[in-house]
């Protein structure tokens, strides 16, 4: 089967309440404002682009190994991780992804968690792309 043929069978199946072409986002719907706007209220406009920086780098280097995942402990593990740094710096879209990743692997559905698990590297280039707009200049 065509990868390209697998996506288009993909982008066309449920995942929870929302189908994946519901997924297609903004740069708004990426980042939580206010959060982000917590956050660099509390360090600065140079302190959270040295984090953000280390953020990027450390979900870059991360996520291999949890597209790579071959069970559902390891998953359900490395989607609790990074869920968690998302959480911080208020990256909803893909914090509510790991989620329903999370979830699917606590329900035992590894063909669910994988259909979600597909979207993750789509959603993380957009996620990087509006995380570097934001430290680009001061908001």
């Amino acid at each position: 089967m065509a990868l390209e043929t697998v996506y288009t069978e993909t982008a066309n199946q449920q995942i929870g309440t929302e189908t994946i072409e519901d997924a297609e986002i903004s740069n708004n719907s990426v980042l939580h404002g206010p959060k982000y706007s917590d956050l660099l209220e509390l360090l600065g406009h140079d302190r959270l682009s040295e984090r953000v920086v280390a953020l990027i780098q450390r979900i870059e280097a991360d996520l291999p190994a949890l597209l790579a995942a071959s069970t559902v402990s390891d998953l359900q593990t490395r989607a609790h991780a990074m869920a968690g740094l998302c959480g911080i710096f208020g990256i909803d879209r893909l914090y509510a992804l790991l989620g329903e990743v999370e979830s699917a692997c606590k329900d035992d559905d590894w063909l669910k968690a994988q259909d979600i698990v597909e979207l993750l590297p789509r959603i993380w280039q957009q996620t990087r792309t509006a995380l570097r707009q934001k430290i680009a200049g001061p908001a």
